[in-house]
């Protein structure tokens, strides 16, 4: 009889850790490359925080815990743009990774092959498949990492803030990298944590949260 209700215990108490953990999954951090992000260029860039987002076969998929930048989908509003021709594509992969990370920190980061889907009934066209260093997280990656709306809700730096994001209650909105209903529209995660699927792309306030994917150390 003791040994059973032993067992019990040790069952229930395995089942909390692993809940604990599963809940706190999130909370797991850590820092790699430099931006600027307290908008004070005397002082030099700060280091970027990043979210452990999942962990697979020795790498870890990162999404920057604030908004980092803000930068139009598009700089020019068309209905020919797909994310593999977006202005904001060439922003992470050149601007971004030449200038955050040292060349130690690039060995470390993967090149990714992202798909493109598009949301289900929508007309517009997804475009091709992309190889990115740093990109942006899909709809669908945002609803497998990110399920709630907490979980969605995005604060930008001061620098962000004094690039013009538009910001309420000390959140802002972020660009996903899924097309939206038109073709001269992109899927946003808004201010509360929901999402809008016909965002202009050529829109100037909306902020930046890159994703990579990089070898564990």
């Amino acid at each position: 009889m003791k040994s059973s209700l032993f067992w019990r215990i040790c069952s229930l108490l395995l089942l909390f850790l692993l809940i604990i953990s599963t809940a706190s999954s999130l909370a797991d951090s850590m820092l790699l490359g430099t931006w600027e992000q307290d908008g004070d260029t005397s002082n030099g860039r700060e280091p970027i925080e990043w979210l452990i987002l999942d962990e697979k076969d020795g790498s870890l998929f990162l999404l920057s815990r604030y908004a980092l930048d803000c930068q139009r989908y598009n700089l020019k509003y068309n209905n020919n743009t797909t994310y593999e021709t977006s202005t904001v594509r060439t922003f992470l992969n050149e601007t971004f990774y030449g200038s955050a990370f040292s060349e130690e920190e690039k060995d470390r980061i993967l090149l990714t092959l992202n798909q493109q889907p598009r949301k289900r009934n929508y007309k517009s066209k997804s475009g091709n498949d992309t190889e990115d260093y740093v990109f942006l997280l899909s709809f669908e990656e945002l609803e497998t990492y990110l399920p709630t709306k907490k979980d969605r809700i995005c604060e930008p730096t001061p620098y962000t803030k004094a690039q013009g994001v538009r910001v309420k209650r000390g959140a802002c909105p972020w660009w996903l990298r899924t097309p939206g209903q038109k073709q001269h529209h992109a899927c946003t995660v808004t201010i509360d944590g929901g999402y809008y699927d016909y965002f202009d792309i050529s829109c100037p306030t909306n902020g930046i949260r890159p994703a990579l994917w990089v070898r564990k150390e």
